[in-house]
């Protein structure tokens, strides 16, 4: 039988075999295109997922304490990259970068969290960049740029990067550091520096609680700092929370340090009573070790070479030079009342004193009512701490050729 006759038919095949080509073809095309749409709209969903996550709404500072003092939660941690410094940052930044990039690193756990890639001058856009602490500058093109000058500082310098705040876990502290303060915080108590990690402003700032003691007339330290602590940290775009909390015979305390980015440290302390009886308390804050010589308060600037007596709410501790070591506002353990009168009932006169190593002075937050409390009862102090000074610069500027729209 011929070949033709069982059907074949060779221009038939050619032409099929044409068609499988083309269709081959076809696919593979419409692969590599799909693979290069996948490749695009990838990491956009991933910074997409980032910016979302990063603007979701954030508790209060008050219910993140609360949250903090009552449980450990997993801390949410945000970490990006940054370029290099600026060739013009300020020279006091730069003197700054051998201590800083010297700074303890004591454990192999030791866990570093820098975030925001905005306010750091992210490498990915290199037409943005802190020119120093206060002033940020976004190229707009064509030789234009705009500068914004804040008023306190924003950033400071790690040795290799702007940073806005950052969290570290050493063997025996844990760090934070912002714009405004460093501290190291210890189990039982806490060490300040300069912002650039380089000098000591207060070497001990510590909390008792004290009960008072009808029959014996004094006050007794309940040891309410006794036993190991446990530590709760959160940290995100805004800035760090970490809580130490101990237990003990006499009821719960818990410290939280909240260090919200470009802000001042604040500190809050909270008593929760598990005597049966109604009782009657005190907290003291008591700092030694203060870095100066001289204290300025609402009664004017002295030198302390004997104990001095102040009723102020603000206390700024300076240096032999008049520089500025550590200031320390006790504003908000008073409020405002209805007629905008600034009312404290708690915050008692402190008594300034030389001590070791510069100062020493205990704050002391007593008021026989309101902190007289039955059992589950609770007391609450909330001072806040800073090391540098405010700035009076404020503003924005243009150069070059602004185009307006």
């Amino acid at each position: 039988m011929a070949l033709s006759d069982r059907g074949y038919d060779p221009e038939l095949k050619k032409e099929k075999g044409e068609m499988n080509k083309r269709f081959f073809i076809g696919v593979a095309f419409l692969t590599l295109l799909l693979l290069s749409i996948f490749s695009v709209f990838t990491p956009l969903a991933k910074a997409e997922s980032l910016s979302i996550n990063g603007s979701e709404p954030l508790q209060s500072d008050d219910s993140l304490v609360e949250t903090l003092s009552s449980s450990i939660q997993d801390a949410s941690t945000v970490n990006t990259s940054s370029s290099s410094p600026p060739s013009d940052f300020l020279v006091e930044e730069s003197s700054s970068s051998s201590s800083a990039s010297t700074a303890p690193s004591d454990s192999a756990d030791s866990m570093s969290t820098q975030v925001d890639a905005e306010l750091t001058g992210s490498s990915v856009e290199e037409t943005s960049r802190w020119d120093n602490a206060w002033t940020y500058t976004v190229g707009l093109g064509n030789n234009t740029y705009t500068s914004t000058i804040y008023s306190s500082p924003q950033v400071f310098w790690n040795g290799s990067c702007w940073l806005n705040s950052t969290y570290e876990e050493h063997a025996d502290y844990r760090l934070m550091r912002n714009s405004r303060v460093t501290v190291e915080v210890y189990d039982y108590y806490a060490k300040y520096y300069d912002v650039n990690y380089s000098e000591v402003r207060l070497y001990d700032e510590r909390f008792e609680v004290q009960r008072w003691m009808p029959k014996q007339e004094r006050w007794d330290d309940l040891g309410a700092q006794s036993g190991s602590p446990v530590y709760a940290v959160v940290t995100n775009a805004s800035g760090v929370w970490l809580t130490k909390s101990f237990t003990s015979w006499a009821g719960n305390l818990s410290i939280t340090y909240t260090l919200r980015v470009a802000q001042p440290l604040k500190t809050t302390i909270t008593w929760k009573s598990l005597l049966t009886e109604e009782t009657e308390f005190r907290i003291v804050m008591k700092w030694s070790g203060i870095a100066g010589d001289k204290v300025n308060t609402n009664q004017g600037t002295m030198n302390v070479t004997a104990p001095i007596t102040f009723n102020s709410t603000l206390y700024t501790f300076m240096k032999q030079d008049g520089t500025i070591a550590i200031q320390e506002s006790l504003a908000d353990t008073g409020f405002i009342d209805e007629n905008r009168v600034y009312r404290n009932y708690v915050l008692q006169p402190v008594t300034v004193d030389v001590g070791a190593q510069g100062m020493k002075c205990d704050y002391v937050f007593q008021n026989s009512t309101l902190y007289s409390v039955p059992q589950n009862g609770i007391i609450v102090v909330d001072p806040t701490t800073w090391v540098d000074a405010e700035s009076d610069r404020t503003g924005s500027i243009y150069a070059g050729n602004p185009t307006w729209n």
